[in-house]
């Protein structure tokens, strides 16, 4: 039960996030299980238009993925939807760096009907008004970055 209005709640925020960048979310999160946990650890995949661009940090990756990519494609496109190409590239693995503290968000206003609509399939209301409070506060912060 609570599997599906977590779902529910999710598809709300990725309706609302617009197709490309929904498909950028979807990359992100199913990215370990398309890939596996050997090659998810040593390869970043990215989303340019309908292009896959896989990075890795050496040619024996890059070899491995190219020889797996039609099962690779296969995957994207059932987490992801269809794919064009996918590329492969070797580049260093990012540094390594502490992330700046985010500033603090300003509080959540009213969830929207679609929101609430999803969330009221969770029976626990402390659970349910934390899962409203976190999806509005990422569409919060979608909208101020769609606004800049």
């Amino acid at each position: 039960m609570i599997v599906n209005a977590l779902k529910d709640l999710f598809a709300v925020v990725l309706d609302r996030a617009g197709p490309e960048r929904a498909r950028r979310l979807k990359l992100k999160a199913f990215w370990p299980a398309i890939a596996g946990p050997a090659l998810a650890s040593r390869a970043r995949a990215e989303l340019n238009g309908d292009e896959v661009v896989l990075l890795v940090e050496d040619r024996r990756w890059r070899l491995e993925i190219e020889r797996m990519e039609p099962v690779l494609r296969q995957r994207l496109g059932a987490a992801i939807g269809a794919v064009g190409r996918v590329v492969v590239k070797e580049a260093p693995a990012p540094a390594a760096r502490r992330p700046a503290a985010p500033a603090p968000s300003p509080p959540p206003g009213p969830p929207s009907p679609e929101l609430a609509g999803a969330a009221a399939r969770v029976a626990d209301p402390a659970l349910r008004s934390r899962l409203v409070e976190i999806a509005s506060r990422y569409l919060q912060a979608a909208a101020r970055r769609d606004d800049t």
